[in-house]
């Protein structure tokens, strides 16, 4: 055969398909070897030592995720709880506030009620004092009326003994 001339596509077909055989058989033969086959078992461990690898970084990346997110969410619980009992302190605060005003204002009103209650016992002592003044003052008005009357009925008595004894004694004299 001459360079120029091509050849035909069924026997480049044909050596291809003969290369390839060859270089099956060839791969075959060689996966045979010793050396091949413990150069496929170091390959084959060190994809699954690679995969392997990759699954235990991947678990302690979802771990580290996992304790993220729990650690997030215990802070904003611990957060909630903190605001819960910042709120229940200031009810209570202002609770105990409330009762502290109230019981002024009881002991206030208490006070005021003594205070008012004092000064009804001082009015009544005072109008007490008042009426006795008042009934010693008639009763003295009355003994002085009553000693008025007794000197009065006792001159009117001189002076009608005195009359009658005069009466007596011009009877006398006639």
């Amino acid at each position: 055969r001459s360079k120029g001339i091509q050849k035909p596509i069924e026997e480049l077909a044909e050596e291809a398909k003969g290369k390839e055989t060859v270089s099956k058989a060839q791969m075959q033969m060689d996966e045979e070897l010793d050396e091949v086959k413990y150069m496929n078992k170091v390959s084959l461990y060190t994809k699954c030592v690679t995969i392997r690898d990759a699954q235990i970084k991947e678990k302690a990346s979802i771990q580290a995720e996992r304790a993220e997110e729990e650690a997030r969410q215990d802070m904003l619980m611990e957060t909630e709880r903190l605001k819960a009992l910042a709120m229940y302190e200031e009810r209570e605060h202002k609770r105990i506030e409330n009762r502290m005003r109230g019981a002024a204002v009881i002991r206030a009103q208490i006070q005021e009620r003594e205070a008012a209650h004092l000064r009804d016992l001082e009015l009544k002592k005072q109008e007490q004092e008042a009426m006795k003044r008042h009934i010693e003052q008639i009763q003295e008005d009355d003994r002085m009326e009553t000693v008025k009357k007794n000197r009065n009925a006792k001159l009117l008595r001189d002076e009608v003994a005195l009359a009658n004894s005069e009466q007596i004694r011009l009877k006398k004299k006639e």
